[in-house]
């Protein structure tokens, strides 16, 4: 079974509240891109929980991976946020590397 968009709502509601600590947020959004691994979503999320962990290469992996797959996702699919917008991203926003990898998507 894939994973609904409730559900991916639902992880990021938790993203976004403080109800977890950010170690359990990587592993729900580990968990939703496994169950379902097309979903970009889930990818943006879990790079969104690897920023919170101050983890710049696992968040860059997948938000690679999230825009890999954006073409790809279905068309009832959110469009993916900009990432040199997104709070989550923001002490990285100078780095050159991240600029790079932002560039590259």
């Amino acid at each position: 079974p894939s994973i609904t968009d409730d559900e991916i709502e639902a992880v990021t509601a938790v993203l976004r509240t403080d109800r977890l600590s950010i170690g359990p947020r990587t592993e729900a959004f580990e968990a939703a891109r496994q169950q379902d691994p097309y979903r970009p979503q889930a990818f943006y999320g879990q790079a969104q929980a690897y920023a919170g962990l101050g983890d710049q290469a696992k968040a860059g992996e997948a938000l690679k991976r999230a825009f890999a797959l954006r073409d790809e996702a279905i068309a009832l699919d959110l469009p993916l946020p900009d990432p040199a917008k997104d709070p989550a991203f923001a002490k990285w926003a100078q780095d050159k590397d991240w600029q790079a990898l932002l560039a590259g998507l």
